[in-house]
């Protein structure tokens, strides 16, 4: 019968010397997805766009269509707001004009006149329905 102790002792430590490493290797792979992921999240500048008057905007909004974020970005129209107007849109179906945004709360006949030059109507007609 042959002895497979000596076997044995002689893979202990190239057994233990690739355990180190597979640790050191899942520890630095650690450390970089936790430092990807703090630079990720950390707050940048805030980011503030004036316009000269008289000066047209870039693009329009597309009332009918614009999301939360992008309504937001209309002067007086905050996160509240825009959420109640794709609320009202959701409900009500699309604007037919831009008046209609009086009946969204909080928004009047000033602030209308304020945003008007920055917004257009999108498709008034509402989801496409298969008549087959």
């Amino acid at each position: 019968m042959e002895d497979t102790t000596v076997d044995r002792k002689q893979s202990k430590p190239a057994s233990r010397l690739s355990h180190v490493i597979i640790i050191l290797f899942c520890c630095v792979l650690l450390g970089l997805v936790v430092v990807r992921l703090y630079r990720s999240h950390r707050p940048g500048p805030d980011v503030q766009v004036q316009r000269r008057s008289g000066e047209r905007p870039l693009y329009l909004i597309d009332i009918n269509a614009a999301n939360v974020a992008e309504l937001s970005l209309l002067p007086g129209i905050g996160p509240a707001k825009a959420e109640g107007i794709v609320t009202y849109r959701r409900e009500h179906g699309p604007f037919r004009s831009i008046e209609e945004l009086e009946r969204v709360s909080g928004i009047g006949p000033k602030m209308i006149e304020s945003i008007r030059p920055l917004v257009r109507l999108g498709d008034v007609r509402g989801p496409e329905i298969a008549t087959d």
